[in-house]
């Protein structure tokens, strides 16, 4: 981690401390997200973008990172070598890889973004594969996941967290695709008897 000087505001660990957090306030969003992108969850990354006043979290293919970070937020993402051996780590051992970035106030050559690289443990009671494999096995979801070919929307809108009463009403269809999808990923959680939030 890079030392702080008294010129410096970035506050590393606070960050850090925050992005956990978030992932953990939309941990179902990120399954509901994976589910509706119709791609393996531990294919993925999950990016925790605290770069502006709505924070997003959203799981993104591992293959496509680098260039979701150059259109997210500029950043020529350099470390995917290392990214890709924790990922596979986690992989394994049934655990989720997260990218949690955010800007630093320092101008360029300095790094403009911190970035860490985070590992969610699977829950105790209910494993990443348990929630992901019970969301796709509820009706209602299943309804959704054939309504549409693309739920964009609807995952822009999981990945702000936003509830429904949130959403515009010029996205409805994105409304009703992510209320649909919290609606079943919580029933998941609640069949397995863990309060996810």
């Amino acid at each position: 981690a890079r030392r702080r000087d008294r010129n410096d505001s970035f506050d590393a660990d606070a960050f850090s401390r925050a992005a956990n957090a978030l992932f953990w306030r939309r941990a179902t969003e990120v399954v509901q997200s994976a589910a509706l992108q119709r791609v393996d969850l531990f294919d993925c990354v999950v990016c925790i973008d605290m770069c502006g006043d709505r924070h997003r979290v959203r799981p993104v293919p591992l293959g496509a990172l680098a260039a979701f970070l150059d259109e997210a937020i500029g950043v020529d993402y350099t470390d995917g070598e290392h990214t890709e051996v924790v990922h596979e780590r986690n992989r394994r051992n049934g655990a989720l890889t997260a990218l949690a970035y955010a800007p630093t106030g320092r101008p360029p050559p300095e790094e403009t973004h911190q970035m860490i690289l985070k590992t969610f443990p699977p829950n105790p009671g209910l494993s990443w594969r348990q929630m992901h494999d019970q969301l796709l096995g509820m009706p209602a979801f299943q309804e959704q996941l054939a309504s549409s070919d693309s739920h964009e929307e609807a995952i822009d809108a999981l990945a702000l967290g936003l509830e429904s009463s949130q959403r515009g009403e010029g996205s409805q269809r994105g409304a009703r695709a992510a209320t649909a999808a919290s609606e079943a990923g919580r029933g998941a959680a609640r069949a397995a008897g863990e309060g996810w939030t």
